[in-house]
């Protein structure tokens, strides 16, 4: 093997190992991600980290619009998988309390 073959392939090994980091890095987030077993989203589907808290949010972002109606309609929206679930609750109970 001449010198010129040793410097291409030291080369060759330099880049792959490079991009092997690179895509390490890149699936890193996916290692410290919010557990996705518990919101039944699994970070492995998204390509990034953006998306994945993208659909975190727009799967569970509104129990936190509610999350302050548990005192006064004593319902925790974290028990309701969707917010037509919650909505159709509340009322349920809202209307309970008004025939009392």
């Amino acid at each position: 093997m001449s010198r010129q073959d040793n410097g291409f392939l030291f080369s060759f090994l330099l880049m792959k190992k490079i991009e092997a980091d690179k895509r390490r890095k890149k699936e890193q987030w996916r290692k410290n991600a919010v557990d996705g077993d518990y919101y039944d989203i699994d970070p492995q589907e998204y390509e990034s980290e953006d998306e994945y808290l993208s659909a975190l949010e727009d799967q569970y972002g509104w129990r936190d619009y509610y999350r302050g109606d548990w005192r006064t309609v004593r319902i925790d929206p974290d028990d309701y998988e969707t917010e037509d679930e919650y909505l159709e609750a509340r009322e349920a109970l809202l209307e309970e309390e008004d025939w009392e």
